[in-house]
């Protein structure tokens, strides 16, 4: 199948895509490393987090060339061409805010969300598309409900000690001007 000779698809619960061309694929990894100041020397750094993945890249898709593979745009849009039905496809999938899995050859992404689509449409376009594509990956965590104990905080048997009023000792002060 294609995915063993083309090493960059998107894959999606609506199937895979897989594009004509790949002109160029760019990663992006960055880690945060916190600074503090403190009250002496030089800032202090004691936390560093992952931000989330950037990947963009510049495909093309051409209406004279046949399917490569058995993943086609077409089962998603009528009628189009080949590169008006890849230009769908994606508008699709970021309208939907589907997560998407991108293997490439250096690395596979999960949970990616199409950030920007940018495609031009002149002469040299007229039976193609090229396009710049651009994806961040969302972090998605597992929420964890802890039941706590079910007993009231206060009981009616709690003893709140002795609550009668007391009279105040008088003080030196208020028996010479009193």
């Amino acid at each position: 199948m294609a995915e063993q000779i083309i090493k960059t698809y998107l894959d999606t619960s609506l199937g895979k895509f897989i594009f004509d061309a790949y002109f160029n694929i760019n990663h992006e990894s960055n880690l945060t490393i916190t600074e503090h100041p403190i009250q002496s020397g030089a800032n202090i750094s004691d936390h560093a987090y992952m931000e989330a993945n950037k990947l963009s890249f510049e495909i093309g898709m051409s209406d004279v060339m046949q399917d490569i593979s058995d993943t086609t745009f077409n089962k998603f849009t009528e009628g189009n061409s080949r590169s008006i039905n890849a230009y769908q496809v994606l508008r699709k999938l970021q309208e939907q805010r589907m997560p998407i899995k991108v293997i490439t050859r250096l690395w596979t992404y999960t949970n990616m969300l199409i950030e920007t689509i940018s495609a031009t449409d002149d002469n040299k376009t007229a039976y193609g598309l090229k396009a710049n594509v651009t994806l961040k990956q969302i972090f998605v965590v597992n929420v964890t409900t802890v039941k706590i104990s079910e007993r009231p905080q206060k009981s009616e048997e709690t003893n709140e000690g002795d609550q009668k009023v007391q009279k105040a000792d008088e003080s030196i002060m208020s028996k010479l001007f009193g």
